[in-house]
């Protein structure tokens, strides 16, 4: 996007680390754990203009959804996901597919 991009626009609530990008698409319909916690994934996240706010500003001014478009003709970023066994997730849990 020729400018730095804040993880912050994304409100992700947990991030993994060192998976291809879009990798979590492939997580739709499986079961996977973090933890002592089993998830499923449900649906892509299909990103809102949100992404397009300075995290510490507020104000708009980075076309995050047409990076998205344009460089991978999608929006999506992440993953919604429902807890099937609830538990605990700590910082240094990795992620497993089931």
């Amino acid at each position: 996007m020729g400018m730095p991009v804040s993880p912050l626009r994304w409100r992700g609530n947990i991030w993994i680390d060192g998976l291809e990008p879009w990798a979590e698409q492939s997580w739709l319909g499986q079961k996977f754990s973090i933890g002592t916690v089993v998830l499923e994934g449900v649906e892509p996240i299909v990103r809102c203009l949100a992404t397009t706010a300075n995290p510490r500003t507020g104000k708009r001014d980075a076309d995050t959804l047409g990076a998205l478009k344009d460089g991978w003709n999608h929006q999506n970023f992440g993953l919604y996901a429902r807890v099937i066994e609830s538990g605990e997730i700590s910082i240094e849990d990795t992620l497993e597919l089931l």
